[in-house]
C-alpha cells in the first residue's frame, strides 16, 4: 500500500500532466480507469481506499503497456496478488501491534524487545500468523506464476515485432 505522502505526490504529478491528446488515447485512459475501478470492487475491502489502489494499478499498466486482453488479464492477476500481499503484511503488522500494545499496557517494566518478541509468539497461538503466512506463500506463487507468464508473453510479443520490422543499419 502506498503512503498518504506518496498519493499525494502522485496527485500533484498528474495535475501538471495535460492526459492524452488524441482520441485514441483519450478512449484508452477512460477504459483503463473503469478496468481499475472493477477490478477494485472485485478486490478490495471496504476498509481499503479504491483510489490507492487505482494509483497502484495505474503504476503497474504505466510499467508494461499490455497489449491485448490476455495481457491485461495477465497483469491483473500480478496487481491482485500484489494487493493481497500487501493486505497480508499490513494484517500482521497490525495484529502483532495490538499483542504489543496490550503488553506494555500491563506491564511497564517490560523491555521493548521482549515485549516485540512476546507479542509475536502470542500472536502466533491463535494460529492468525500461520494462516497468514500460509496464504502469503499461496499468493507468492500465483504472483510469480502470472508475472512469468506475462514477462514470457510480453518477450513473445517483443521478438515478433522485432523479426517483423528489423531494424536497418
Amino acid at each position: 500500500m502506498i503512503s498518504d505522502k506518496q498519493l499525494e505526490a502522485n496527485r500533484a504529478n498528474a495535475q501538471k500532466s495535460t492526459g492524452p491528446s488524441s482520441e485514441e488515447g483519450k478512449a484508452r485512459a477512460a477504459r483503463n480507469a473503469n478496468r481499475h475501478r472493477a477490478l477494485a470492487e472485485s478486490l478490495l475491502l471496504e476498509s481499503e481506499n479504491p483510489d490507492r489502489f487505482c494509483v497502484f494499478a495505474r503504476r503497474f499498466y504505466l510499467e508494461h503497456q499490455p497489449k491485448g486482453p490476455t495481457e491485461r488479464m495477465l497483469l491483473d492477476m500480478v496487481i491482485s496478488a500484489r494487493w493481497r500481499l500487501l493486505r497480508l503484511s499490513h494484517l500482521e503488522a497490525v495484529g502483532v501491534d495490538h499483542e504489543f500494545n496490550l503488553l506494555r499496557a500491563a506491564s511497564a517494566e517490560i523491555t521493548i524487545p521482549r515485549c516485540a518478541s512476546q507479542a509475536y509468539t502470542n500472536s502466533g497461538k491463535s494460529g492468525a500468523l500461520r494462516h497468514l503466512n500460509s496464504m502469503e506463500s499461496r499468493l507468492q506463487r500465483q504472483f510469480d506464476s502470472a508475472f512469468d507468464r506475462f514477462s514470457r508473453l510480453i518477450a513473445t510479443r517483443r521478438s515478433q515485432t522485432s523479426a517483423n520490422h528489423p531494424e536497418v543499419d
